[in-house]
């Protein structure tokens, strides 16, 4: 895959943070826009990324980027290698845009019969929204880490890598 270029939007011509927890049916910003901000809330910066919605997306889902565009290409993610996982904070409607997690702390969900511990690595695999445990040593598949320990089928806190990862 090429690299892609992404643009970088200051911080000033954002205007305000609902903005982004605000999906909207215009095209706002160029595709691929990535935004870091604070979050005060876990003491960390967030990175945001600009992308146009492919299907409705409920809020907390983990999803995928295009390898060739820069638009959500499915709810549920396929086996793909190399792929950026995003996560949607706010529920999206098809073909509207929106501001996608792609770094720092999230909420997601684990599947059934998954409870990663706190600092245990954690993946998703092909055909969910949610995530499972990938154990004591980061993978291909490791897209963060939980940030205390999750029960299966709970929701938790997921410190998002921004890294590309594997689907399998």
């Amino acid at each position: 895959m090429a690299e892609q270029c992404i643009p970088v939007v200051s911080r000033n011509s954002i205007p305000d943070q609902d903005t982004l927890s605000t999906p909207t049916a215009a095209q706002v910003y160029p595709l691929g826009t990535v935004l870091t901000v604070e979050d005060k809330t876990n003491n960390e910066e967030k990175d945001y990324v600009y992308l146009k919605a492919d299907g409705t997306i409920a809020a907390n889902a983990v999803l995928h980027l295009c390898p060739d565009t820069a638009e959500i290409c499915a709810k549920t993610p396929s086996s793909m290698a190399n792929v950026l996982p995003v996560v949607s904070e706010v529920a999206v409607t098809d073909n509207y845009y929106a501001w996608f997690v792609k770094r720092g702390t999230v909420t997601l969900t684990t599947a059934a019969a998954q409870a990663p511990s706190a600092g245990e690595y954690v993946k998703w695999a092909t055909g969910v929204t949610t995530i499972a445990d990938d154990g004591v040593a980061r993978t291909a598949n490791s897209i963060g880490f939980a940030k205390a320990d999750i029960a299966a089928a709970t929701a938790g806190s997921v410190y998002l890598f921004g890294d590309n990862a594997t689907i399998a």
